[in-house]
């Protein structure tokens, strides 16, 4: 299947995704955003360089219990797909960072930006809804979290 993936014998992303088994296909356009996501995590987890194969990036991502398959799951309820930008899940974890949280404090910043979508969304017409990295910025700002120039 991967070689039908990489041979480009997919039709629609929604078909590769669906007979690859995966939520989110990594294009041409946002891999090295995602590439970089990575880096950040496994330096955040104590690990100094960096080598990494591409079907561990996708075994990677795939973490069942992430905080964001978590709201994709909640929202899919109503019948909304959400979908994390590269740059948003970055903005995420360099407020972590900057704050020294850990992984609860990932986890709060992402309740913290998600929580008026969680309200709102569900009873629009939308069927998609895409978190930005202005999106994050905003709730956040919003929610008084201090925003360096750099996030």
């Amino acid at each position: 299947k991967v070689l039908k993936w990489f041979r480009g014998e997919y039709a629609t992303k929604t078909e590769a995704r669906q007979e690859l088994g995966v939520n989110i296909i990594i294009t041409d356009d946002v891999w090295y955003e995602y590439l970089k996501l990575f880096a950040c995590f496994l330096q955040q987890a104590g690990y100094a360089g960096m080598l990494v194969l591409i079907d561990e990036l996708v075994n990677i991502y795939k973490i069942p219990n992430a905080i964001t398959r978590q709201y994709e799951k909640l929202f899919a309820m109503d019948g909304v797909k959400l979908n994390f930008t590269p740059e948003a899940l970055d903005t995420i974890v360099d407020k972590a960072i900057e704050y020294k949280l850990g992984a609860r404090g990932l986890r709060a910043i992402v309740e913290t930006v998600m929580i008026d979508a969680m309200f709102d969304i569900p009873s629009t017409a939308d069927k998609e809804f895409d978190v930005t990295a202005d999106y994050v910025r905003a709730k956040l700002q919003q929610s008084h979290y201090e925003l360096n120039s750099q996030s």
